[in-house]
């Protein structure tokens, strides 16, 4: 839902991609933060799997937004 309105401001105002992808950005920091603090140290590989999945979706968002131009 959230990706939608996002994309829909995206191809609305191009202007808006670089603000975009800083927010990403902020938004990936922050879950980061927020799974180091909440995790165990032994739950590594939980964390890892995270991150995977965070670079998937910011790989997807900055691909979209540099084909938008």
């Amino acid at each position: 839902m959230a990706l939608g309105i996002w994309l829909n401001l995206l191809t609305k105002n191009p202007f808006t991609v670089h603000q975009f992808i800083l927010v990403k950005i902020n938004i990936i920091y922050y879950q980061y933060n927020i799974l180091i603090h909440e995790l165990k140290i032994n739950e590594k590989q939980c964390i890892f799997r995270h991150l995977i999945n965070l670079s998937k979706v910011f790989s997807f968002i900055c691909w979209f937004a540099l084909t938008q131009k």
